[in-house]
C-alpha cells in the first residue's frame, strides 16, 4: 500500500502564499507487511537531502520507520527484499 505525499507551496492570485504538507517529509509513503512503514525520497544522481529532509529522516527512523533515498528503483527493491 503506497501513496504520493504532496508537499510544497504556491502563490495565490491575490498575492498570498499557501504552504501544504509537512516540510521535509518524503515523496512517497508505503506500508508493507507486517505493518512496516517506509518513506521514500526520490532524488536524481546529484540530489541531496535538505535540512528539513534530514531532520524528518532522523525523527522517522528514531520511531522505527525506514527511510530510503531512492535514485533508482533498485534502491527501493534492495530495502524491500
Amino acid at each position: 500500500f503506497h501513496w504520493r505525499n504532496n508537499t510544497g507551496s504556491f502563490k495565490t492570485e491575490r498575492g498570498g502564499f499557501y504552504r501544504f504538507g509537512t516540510p521535509g517529509s518524503p515523496d512517497i509513503f508505503c506500508v508493507v507487511p507486517p505493518g512496516r512503514i517506509i518513506g521514500i525520497e526520490v532524488k536524481d544522481a546529484k540530489g541531496r537531502l535538505n535540512e528539513n529532509q534530514l531532520a524528518f529522516k532522523e525523527k522517522f527512523e528514531a520511531v522505527g520507520g525506514t527511510y530510503i533515498v531512492a535514485r533508482s528503483l533498485d534502491d527501493v527493491m534492495a530495502v524491500l527484499h
